[in-house]
């Protein structure tokens, strides 16, 4: 299927979602084989033609301010929206789960830079999961994350954007502190701002905690972006025993309307992976 072949005529999704432009390396968004390049906005393009609501940029604070900008103009333009971007992601950084002048002061640059792309990319939901110092108990390294939180919330509030705690797994980012739900979401209930809130991504919380629909059931209020990927290795959906259908049908009769990104990485390679992905993501929401 070639790309230029596409048209506005797709059926509309029940919910939604985001393609993204690079997972795991900016080089290689979604629909690479599929456009025949890495260029951002050829990508929005063509998730437009496709029905999605939005873009995931893993990388988008790598780019240079001119290229985030001209990303905020075509999201602007297809009437897309800018959905997660990471500001503070480093399992060698310890700063969150620290409480002293060099932290505070790497964690507010960090959130001030991050502000300042918002608005170039037209954006608001910013990305951070803190890593565990070792040998400190989890209560200490917990309490310090809260404080900042609190601190850098103000902040936040008055630019308009949201700082989404994510939950991460141990078996693929073992150094993080929060690898359960719903400590993540103690933390959001905690800190009490509007401009903090949880990133719930099924992936990482199947493999932790599993009892998808419960977990996300309880959550619910504090969510404000969610992510999607089947197991293992973030493969399409429909790859493992989770019925997706009414995992999906359970989010959107809790009234959730904020984006679902498609974290996936094709199976197969080059376009025919590409599109079987996007296929995967039909069926399902068709089930809905």
């Amino acid at each position: 299927m070639s790309a230029t072949s596409e048209s506005n005529s797709v059926a509309p999704f029940k919910l939604r979602y985001a393609c993204h432009l690079g997972f795991l390396s900016r080089d290689r968004p979604l629909f690479h084989e599929t456009l025949g390049t890495a260029e951002p906005t050829a990508h929005i393009a063509y998730a437009a033609t496709q029905g999605f609501a939005g873009i995931e940029d893993n990388w988008f604070m790598s780019r240079e301010a001119v290229e985030q900008a001209r990303i905020g103009e075509a999201l602007n333009r297809f009437g897309l929206e800018l959905g997660c971007f990471v500001v503070s992601f480093d399992p060698s950084d310890y700063s969150w789960v620290s409480h002293d002048e060099q932290a505070i002061a790497k964690i507010d640059a960090e959130i001030a830079a991050g502000i300042e792309a918002a608005k170039r990319g037209s954006g608001r939901y910013m990305v951070m999961a803190p890593a565990a110092l070792p040998g400190v108990p989890f209560s200490i390294q917990l309490t310090n994350v809260i404080r900042h939180l609190r601190r850098v919330a103000g902040m936040c509030e008055r630019a308009g954007v949201i700082l989404c705690i994510e939950q991460t797994n141990r078996f693929g980012l073992p150094g993080m502190l929060l690898q359960h739900v719903l400590d993540a979401w103690a933390v959001v209930r905690t800190v009490e701002s509007p401009a903090v809130k949880l990133l719930f991504d099924f992936y990482h919380v199947q493999q932790m905690d599993g009892n998808l629909v419960a977990n996300f059931r309880q959550c619910r209020d504090e969510i404000a972006i969610s992510q999607i990927a089947d197991l293992p290795g973030r493969c399409k959906l429909g790859d493992s025993e989770i019925n997706w259908p009414a995992v999906l049908r359970a989010v959107r009769d809790s009234g959730y309307r904020g984006l679902i990104e498609y974290e996936v990485v094709p199976a197969t390679e080059g376009e025919a992976g590409e599109q079987a992905a996007l296929e995967a993501l039909r069926r399902v929401d068709a089930a809905i």
